[in-house]
C-alpha cells in the first residue's frame, strides 16, 4: 500500500510541475544591462595579490584562534558533557574522535573521567599548558 500511494504521489508531483513553469513567467528575469554595468564598474584584482593578503591575514586570525581556548572553558565542557566529547570539539578534535565520544558515551565515561582529570591538572597547576591538547587528533589526548 506505501509503495502504491508513493507511485501515485510520484506521479501527482510530476503533473504539477510541468503544469508550473517559472521561465514562462516574468517574475523571475536577468537585467543584462545591470549585470554589464555592475561588470564594467569592477576594478581588476590580481590573483597573487588575492593570495598574499589572504595569506597574511590567514595566519594571525588562526593563531587568535589558538590564544582563545581557556583551560577554565575546557574543564567546564569536560565535566558537564564530556560524553559527548564537546570539551574536544572545543579543544579542535579532529571530528571522527567526536563521533567515537558520541558512540562510547565518553570510553563508558572512563575516558571523559581521564580527560576531566588531565584537564584539572592543567587548570591547577601553573607549569601546565593546554598547548598538547589543543586540535590534539588522538582519541586518548593524554597519550603521547
Amino acid at each position: 500500500m506505501k509503495k502504491l500511494f508513493t507511485f501515485f504521489f510520484a506521479i501527482a508531483l510530476m503533473v504539477v510541475s510541468r503544469s508550473v513553469s517559472y521561465a514562462e513567467t516574468n517574475e523571475y528575469f536577468v537585467d543584462d544591462q545591470a549585470v554589464e554595468a555592475a561588470l564594467s564598474a569592477a576594478a581588476p584584482v590580481e590573483a597573487t595579490a588575492m593570495m598574499d593578503n589572504a595569506l597574511s591575514v590567514a595566519a594571525p586570525q588562526s593563531k587568535a584562534v589558538l590564544a582563545e581556548k581557556s583551560e577554565a572553558g575546557a574543564f567546564v565542557l569536560s565535566w558537564f558533557l564530556g560524553w559527548l566529547g564537546i570539551h574536544r570539539a572545543y579543544l579542535g578534535t579532529a571530528g571522527g574522535v567526536i563521533v567515537g565520544y558520541i558512540l562510547t558515551c565518553g570510553g563508558l565515561g572512563i575516558v571523559n573521567l581521564i580527560d576531566w582529570i588531565t584537564l584539572l591538572i592543567v587548570l591547577v597547576e601553573p607549569d601546565k599548558t593546554l598547548e598538547p591538547y589543543i586540535n590534539n587528533k588522538k582519541f586518548f589526548m593524554w597519550a603521547n
